[in-house]
C-alpha cells in the first residue's frame, strides 16, 4: 500500500476525438450484449471481475473470493449502513456487486448505472428473483456524464469498469465521480492498470496489449500514476493505492481451466460460438499473459475522499 503525490502531466488521447465517444459504446454495447450471457460459466452469480483472496479461503472456489472483491471495495468505502448512505456503483454490469452488498446488510440501498440495455434488463430479473427490486435500481447512463445532480451520493465504486472510459487518465470517469459526491464521500476502484511509464512495452507485450483492448472493447488501460495525479488534480483527498495483484491471482488462475470448460461444452452441444464470445475467451487468455508482466501491469484498489 503506498500514498503518492506525485504530479504527472495528462496526455491527450485518441479517444477523445469527436465521433469516438458513440464508437465506443457501440462497441460495449455489442460485447457485453453477446458475450454477457457466457460470464455465468464464470459466476453463477454472473460477478463480472475477478477475485480477492484472503488467507483461509479455499483457492479452489472461485465464487467466494469474487463476492470477497465486492467486500473489500466495500470496507473502504467506510460507509455507516445505519445512517442510509446513497451509494453507486458505476458500471455496474448485472448488479452482481450490488446484490451481494444488499443480501449482506439489511436496509442497504445501491443504485446502479451502465450503458447496455441487456445488463439492465438481465441486473432488473436477477434482483427481482433474489427479492431485493426494492432495494436495488440498475439505470441506463454514462458514467462519465450522469444525469445525477451534484452532491447526490455519499459513496460510489467501480469494479473493473472504469477502464472503459476514455483516456489513460480515465479523466471524465474521475470528474463524475468527484461531481456527484458530497462532501467527504468516498471513491473506491478496482481495476487492472499499467504501471512504469518509463519502462517501454516489448514488442510481444505491445501487440497483447492491443488485442486484449479489442476483445474486451476497451479504449485503453488506465495508467497507474496518471489515474492516482488526475484524483488530485480534481480535487480528491486522502489518496491510496494498494497492489492487490498477488490476491487477485488465484482467481486469474481458474480462468484457463474454464475456458476449456466453456468450449467443451458449446462443442458438446453442436454450437457455434459468435464473434464476441471469441472475443471474450481470447481476452480472457491475453490477461494470463500480460499478467505474468509485472513489471508493466497491477491489479490496484484505489481509495479516494472528496
Amino acid at each position: 500500500m503506498y500514498n503518492t503525490d506525485k504530479t504527472l502531466t495528462i496526455r491527450s488521447t485518441p479517444q477523445n476525438r469527436p465521433g469516438g465517444d458513440k464508437q465506443q459504446k457501440d462497441r460495449i454495447n455489442t460485447y457485453y450484449s453477446e458475450a454477457g450471457p457466457d460470464y455465468e460459466i464464470w459466476s453463477k452469480a454472473f460477478n463480472m471481475h475477478y477475485g480477492f483472496f484472503r488467507k483461509g479461503m479455499n483457492p479452489f472456489r472461485r465464487e467466494p473470493m469474487l463476492n470477497q472483491m465486492s467486500q473489500e471495495v466495500f470496507e473502504r468505502l467506510k460507509l455507516d449502513i445505519h445512517k442510509k448512505p446513497a451509494l453507486l456503483d458505476m458500471g455496474c454490469g448485472v448488479g452482481a456487486s450490488m446484490r451481494y452488498l444488499a443480501k449482506k446488510y439489511q436496509g442497504l440501498s445501491i443504485r446502479g448505472i451502465t450503458i447496455v440495455p441487456w445488463q439492465i434488463r438481465k441486473g432488473k430479473s436477477l434482483n427481482c428473483q433474489a427479492g431485493l427490486d426494492h432495494r436495488l435500481e440498475i439505470t441506463a447512463g454514462d458514467f462519465t456524464k450522469t444525469n445525477f445532480q451534484n452532491m447526490s451520493f455519499d459513496a460510489a465504486y467501480a469494479i473493473e469498469s472504469a477502464c472503459h472510459a476514455p483516456g489513460p487518465a480515465k479523466t471524465s470517469f474521475i470528474k463524475e465521480a468527484f461531481r456527484i459526491l458530497k462532501p467527504g464521500g468516498r471513491l473506491v476502484v478496482a481495476d487492472g492498470f499499467i504501471k512504469n511509464p518509463h519502462i517501454p512495452f516489448s514488442n510481444f507485450t505491445k501487440n497483447s496489449y492491443r488485442n486484449l483492448c479489442e476483445s474486451w472493447a476497451l479504449p485503453q488501460m488506465a495508467e497507474i500514476e496518471l489515474f492516482v495525479a488526475t484524483l488530485k488534480q480534481t480535487g480528491f483527498k486522502k489518496v491510496t493505492v494498494e497492489d492487490i495483484s498477488w490476491k487477485v491471482a488465484p482467481s486469474v488462475a481458474h480462468s484457463p481451466f474454464l475456458i476449456l470448460k466453456f468450449l467443451l461444452k458449446k462443442l458438446f452441444k453442436g454450437e457455434k460460438l459468435g464473434q464476441q464470445s471469441w472475443n471474450n475467451l481470447k481476452g480472457v487468455f491475453l490477461t494470463n499473459i500480460l499478467g505474468l508482466k509485472r513489471k508493466k501491469f497491477g491489479y490496484y484498489l484505489v481509495s479516494a475522499e472528496k
